[in-house]
């Protein structure tokens, strides 16, 4: 897939955020001298609930330190964000996402080693429309 059409799978997945009413933003970086500028515009737009760096950045080998230099910037520059490790995720947010969507938050939580993600140590849990999950 080349970068137009990745681009336009991602600026449709955004759009059926905002059907859900979720505020969210996407800010497509290169491991450039760029990065920095667009990265602390992007975390001055507003205080942001979740911040995400995608498997782009984050899983390639090469991409290493340029990974670890995302992540100072939005330590520096939305100090509120934390890293979190929790032990269960559970997909609350599917019926906002398509197959492409679901496949990449499979992905990165849960569903490359079926319950354990490569991303966070957390068991991963979809619910399906209407379940509930006991919590705590």
């Amino acid at each position: 897939m080349d970068g137009d059409a990745m681009r336009a799978v991602l600026d449709k997945e955004l759009a059926r955020f905002g059907e859900h009413a979720i505020d969210a933003s996407m800010t497509l970086i290169a491991p450039d001298e760029s990065a920095e500028s667009m990265v602390v515009a992007a975390l001055s737009e507003q205080d942001w609930d979740v911040v995400v760096i995608g498997g782009g950045i984050r899983k390639p080998e090469p991409l290493v330190t340029f990974f670890e230099q995302v992540v100072n910037l939005v330590r520096r520059h939305a100090p509120y964000v934390r890293e979190v490790a929790p032990h269960d995720a559970y997909a609350i947010h599917d019926g906002a996402l398509n197959d492409i969507g679901t496949a990449m938050v499979g992905g990165f939580l849960g569903d490359r080693d079926r319950d354990r993600g490569p991303g966070v140590a957390a068991r991963y849990h979809r619910l399906t429309s209407g379940a509930t999950a006991q919590i705590g």
